[in-house]
């Protein structure tokens, strides 16, 4: 669950980031992985509970939300594709449905890839503490939660950096453009 959540999460983030200049292969990309990730994540989930059952824990219970979380990320990530793929909006529309859409999946997403992560990493600390007693294991796993936090918030931080200095460059020479055109 682990190697789905941090590994995938990132592949995720990264095709819709930083492969966006190639945004065909780039939504292939989200798309399989991202549905490898449902799926997954909610059949192992499945056969969990068939061998074990529902365990009171505090990693079960958040478990639980973070199903909830899967199955809204899932279904949004969905209508976002149907509607950028197959909806085709009039020119003078003035919300467009699929950014709409685009930003839901965004805010979902992000919130389900913190959640998960710690659920992952307090799953692996529980099971450090109650059948390896590993405490070093169990502090790891925790440290490896604020280490993928802090690494979202520095790539998301780095984005935005590079997002807005590259528009204001292309602001910059579509200002240039349009000037000498006008001058002419």
């Amino acid at each position: 669950m682990w190697l789905l959540w941090v590994v995938g999460g990132w592949i995720q983030v990264a095709s819709k980031r930083y492969f966006i200049s190639n945004w065909s292969r780039a939504d292939l990309i989200h798309a399989v992985i991202g549905s490898i990730i449902c799926i997954f994540t909610i059949t192992n989930c499945f056969f969990l509970f068939l061998e074990y059952g529902f365990l009171p824990s505090l990693h079960a219970i958040a478990g639980i939300f973070c199903m909830g979380a899967i199955i809204a990320l899932f279904v949004s990530g969905v209508i976002t594709y149907m509607l950028t793929r197959f909806h085709k909006e009039k020119i003078w529309a003035v919300n467009e449905n699929w950014r709409i859409a685009a930003k839901i999946h965004t805010v979902i997403a992000y919130v389900t890839l913190v959640l998960c992560a710690l659920v992952c990493s307090g799953g692996i600390g529980t099971y450090a503490l109650l059948f390896l007693n590993d405490v070093f294991l169990y502090k790891f796993a925790f440290y490896n939660f604020y280490t993928v936090c802090g690494m979202s918030f520095i790539s998301e931080l780095i984005y935005r950096c590079w997002r807005s200095t590259k528009e204001k460059t292309n602001y910059d020479l579509n200002f240039q453009i349009n000037t000498v055109i006008t001058e002419k």
